[in-house]
């Protein structure tokens, strides 16, 4: 997997969690298919060199800041 594939299974993975928890909560064919999908992700990342893992977590990062956090109430 490529970084840039990496950040993209990053993101959806998120964006199922934000937009599609409810379901993943109560479907066990859906969580295990998110699960499954984490796994993967967390292997490929494993498996990427010190560059491309830093490259990954500043665009990670910029991405959260900006689709993520302004939706995340203020306490």
């Amino acid at each position: 997997m490529t970084k840039e594939e990496c950040f993209e299974l990053m993101k959806w993975l998120i964006l199922q969690v934000r937009d599609n928890g409810e379901n993943l909560k109560s479907d066990e064919m859906l969580k295990a298919d998110w699960v499954a999908k984490q796994k993967h992700l967390d292997s490929a990342i494993k498996t990427l060199n010190s560059c491309d893992a830093l490259w990954l977590n500043d665009v990670f990062g910029l991405w959260h800041r900006k689709e993520i956090e302004p939706n995340i109430p203020k306490s």
